[in-house]
């Protein structure tokens, strides 16, 4: 019987994130059972280095675990230790702070929200 032999994911010479990366940096979890990143360091260069597309994949009001944990260093928004109850309300009250930057999607959301009274 053939032996299968498992290797953890490594950022590739490419520069692409693998799944195992990928799963690791958006959700906090790991990919397969296995662990994407040997050091904490290597999960924090790889989410400055792809940060622009990762946040480019999220839908308005959210972000990747990463830009919580890296960028704000505050807990996922949700979880018993923050602030905040959901994303969508601490990413209002940090833009309304000055402390991150809404996305042109959300300023056009939030200003219709506004508007309409919702």
């Amino acid at each position: 019987m053939a032996r299968r032999i498992r290797r953890k994911a490594r950022l590739r010479v490419t520069g692409k994130l693998s799944s195992a990366e990928h799963a690791s940096l958006m959700t906090n979890t790991e990919y397969s059972g296995e662990e994407a990143f040997d050091s904490p360091d290597g999960y924090a260069a790889a989410w400055w280095q792809h940060r622009d597309e990762l946040l480019a994949q999220c839908r308005p009001f959210t972000r990747p675990c990463a830009f919580w944990d890296k960028e704000l260093q505050l807990p996922l928004p949700g979880c018993p230790s923050s602030a905040y109850r959901t994303e969508r309300e601490a990413i209002l009250s940090l833009a309304r702070a000055g402390k991150l930057e809404l996305t042109a999607e959300e300023k056009s959301l939030s200003t219709k929200e506004t508007r309409d009274g919702i």
